[in-house]
């Protein structure tokens, strides 16, 4: 890799450690402070706050799992049960702890997943072991306010996507492969969105062996968590795990307001199209998107994954931990730019890997996606700590200032996306001119 190229993939705090602030390259009692805010304030959140509507949703899959068995609450849940089987064991564990203990189920629920995202502040260092901004970035990390929202707030399970994917990193960056696939086949139980970060360990590792070593250990992993309810009820996790597609959130103001998506631009500019299918119903509505508009909002998810596939193929001789980080980072914003079903958690799938997809990605993103997330909180709870009802159907008329965010954060990852393929592809191309 060229040095501009490392020059734009290194970790945004790099160039600030000189001078005044050459301190920040050392582990100090700044960094030992940052930890003790950041394990306080989740604290705060997991035990102050009730979190979102997916707390009230885990606490009846949770009931449901412990009462009657995970197939049986696959089958006859009211509520959809999408989740992969190891985070539905963990959430009932809770279940069962918080009956125990007498502690609310929104804490006990809560609370391992915030210790999880705190965690990533030990991978961060592991992985930036020999960087001058190992320190800095780990310990921003313990305080950055998305991590706080999404690892202590929200009440799901997307934030141990991170730390696994974290971890998988460290481990694979140390060729430690066979433990790797075992993270990422665990992870496969937990939330799939996982897959979207495989590829880029899949071809980050030199040969073809170490390769498929890596993909069987993760296959087998996960399959040996799924087998248990898999044997008692194949088609209803089938159908309520591998066939789930997402939801397209939107407010209940009209016209209503989509949480994330092109299709706010596409509105904007052409209105609604008959043929997309959220708004398909509505009578009056023309065919007035073009067709390009019309297949990226609806296959917009497929496109992705190819993409991610081929991008991680491109940089597969970035195999440092530095390179791999970066192409992680970048696959989630492949998906991000294009996703149309999309939740506010989704977020927490690469937010430990922001700091790696170079200075202006890393700056914009947490100012931009992490700016629309806490707002956006902030206003649904009415309140800046987020001690507030948690009311998103109750506030549908959002202030300005939300809207700007929220698109300010999707064409940073479209514009990143576009960036990141086209140096992919400059890059594969001036390998082989060279070869």
């Amino acid at each position: 890799m060229s040095a501009r190229h490392a020059q734009r993939a290194a970790p945004a705090a790099q160039g600030v450690l000189e001078g005044r602030f050459a301190f920040l390259a050392e582990r100090g009692a700044w960094f030992w402070s940052l930890v003790a805010v950041g394990l306080v304030a989740r604290l705060f959140l997991v035990f102050a706050t009730e979190g979102t509507t997916d707390v009230f949703i885990w606490a009846d899959h949770a009931k449901g799992i412990a009462e009657r068995g995970l197939a049986a609450q696959y089958r006859e849940s009211q509520m959809l049960l999408n989740h992969p089987p190891f985070a539905a064991w963990l959430m009932a564990a809770m279940w069962e702890l918080s009956q125990a203990t007498g502690l609310a189920f929104k804490a006990c629920m809560r609370l391992p997943v915030a210790l999880a995202d705190l965690a990533n502040v030990a991978l961060l260092a592991a992985l930036l072991i020999g960087r001058r901004e190992r320190w800095l970035v780990a310990g921003l990390y313990a305080v950055m306010p998305v991590a706080l929202v999404l690892g202590a707030y929200h009440g799901n399970t997307d934030a141990l996507l991170g730390t696994l994917l974290l971890a998988a990193a460290v481990l694979a960056s140390r060729g430690r492969v066979v433990a790797c696939g075992v993270v990422l086949g665990i992870g496969l139980a937990i939330k799939l969105p996982i897959v979207l970060g495989v590829p880029a360990f899949f071809f980050a590792l030199p040969g073809w062996r170490k390769r498929f070593e890596l993909a069987g250990v993760t296959l087998a992993v996960a399959l040996a968590c799924y087998a248990p309810v898999l044997v008692q009820d194949f088609s209803a996790v089938r159908e309520k795990v591998f066939g789930y597609r997402g939801l397209v959130i939107f407010t209940l103001s009209n016209p209503p307001t989509f949480i994330w998506g092109l299709k706010n631009l596409f509105i904007e500019l052409w209105g609604y199209d008959k043929r997309i299918e959220v708004w398909s119903e509505v009578p009056g509505l023309v065919e007035c998107w073009p067709d390009w508009a019309v297949a990226l909002v609806s296959h917009g998810s497929t496109l992705a994954l190819g993409l991610i596939v081929a991008f991680a193929f491109l940089r597969r001789r970035e195999h440092d931990a530095r390179g791999l980080a970066t192409t992680v980072a970048l696959s989630y914003a492949i998906f991000y730019a294009l996703v149309d079903a999309w939740a506010f958690q989704y977020f927490a799938w690469a937010m430990p890997f922001w700091f790696f997809g170079g200075r202006v990605f890393a700056w914009a993103a947490h100012v931009f996606a992490g700016g629309y997330l806490y707002l956006l909180y902030a206003f649904v709870c009415a309140d800046p700590l987020l001690r507030g009802h948690w009311g998103f159907n109750e506030h549908p008329n959002w202030p300005g200032h939300l809207p700007f965010f929220r698109e300010a954060a999707l064409y940073t990852f479209v514009v990143f996306t576009l960036l990141a393929l086209a140096r992919a592809v400059r890059a594969e191309f001036a390998q082989r001119r060279s070869a």
